[in-house]
């Protein structure tokens, strides 16, 4: 299925070996070399995802010369449609992913999960991909397929330094948008992840009592949040956590008649917060 010269052009990647790649990319007949240069491996990479993860001192090189005979820049991997650039922005090699924007990389472009380049850099912590790729205009509010931004990709995986990147650039976008932030606060709550925790709230996230993750968090945790929050809005959020588990009760309880006759309670308390965070001129995020 893969033809002995498929074999040596990527073994050829793998080992930073310039001449040799070349020596694949221009010998033998045009056609077949047509194909090549766009031809995946046994594992589904293509030659320039390959290139784009590799981290020899000749690669930006080598990726330079399969763009030159006509590699596609948005050619994703077989299996995971990841293009150059997301593979580039994962593994952080920031001239790899400065040359394929120079050479008109789709900076938007997804994998197969709906990750952007973006995403995917904040995903793993890569603070220079990321700092790249919103200098070129990236979008850090586009989801991804599980309704989830940037933020909480990094916030998730308890990146402090990207969460701080993100915000430091349009923090006042993130405010405008809602309870994001306060998404990314439960999450990190009910980790156990106090960095990232102390940084969002360093950051103005307001903890929004009515989320159930703040229940469960582990009292290191929930500490914090106490000491963050302003005595009367500690209350209330005392309170509403003590409606909601009185209401939902257990996870594995069963959702009788009885349980919905009080169903109004927990939504009295959420009006009620509302209305007093109004009147307080607080914004929940």
């Amino acid at each position: 299925m893969f033809s002995q010269r498929n074999r040596e052009l990527h073994k050829a990647i793998q080992q930073g070996d310039y001449a040799k790649v070349i020596q694949c990319l221009d010998d033998g007949p045009k056609r077949e070399r047509a194909k090549l240069v766009d031809q995946a491996n046994g594992n589904g990479d293509t030659p320039l995802t390959n290139a784009a993860y590799c981290g020899h001192t000749r690669i930006l090189a080598i990726v330079a010369a399969l763009l030159d005979r006509g590699a596609k820049i948005d050619e994703g991997h077989i299996h995971w449609g990841s293009s150059p650039l997301i593979v580039a922005c994962g593994a952080n090699k920031l001239d790899v992913v400065e040359l394929l924007l120079a050479r008109g990389a789709n900076i938007e472009k997804k994998n197969r999960r709906n990750f952007s380049p973006l995403y995917v850099a904040c995903l793993k912590g890569k603070v220079g991909a990321a700092r790249l790729l919103l200098d070129h205009g990236a979008d850090a509010l586009r989801q991804a397929g599980n309704n989830s931004t940037p933020l909480h990709g990094a916030a998730w995986n308890g990146h402090v330094a990207v969460v701080n990147l993100l915000f430091d650039r349009d923090e006042e976008k993130y405010h405008r948008r809602g309870r994001r932030g306060s998404k990314a606060l439960a999450r990190a709550s009910r980790e156990g992840d106090a960095a990232m925790v102390r940084c969002l709230l360093a950051r103005g996230v307001v903890v929004d009592g009515q989320s159930p993750n703040l229940a469960q968090a582990p009292p290191a945790i929930k500490a914090i949040l106490d000491a963050a929050a302003p005595p009367d809005k500690r209350r209330l959020a005392h309170w509403i956590n003590r409606i909601h588990l009185h209401v939902t009760g257990p996870r594995s309880d069963h959702r009788g008649s009885a349980r919905h006759r009080i169903l109004n309670c927990r939504h009295l308390a959420r009006h009620l917060v509302s209305f007093l965070l109004v009147k307080e001129r607080v914004t929940v995020h």
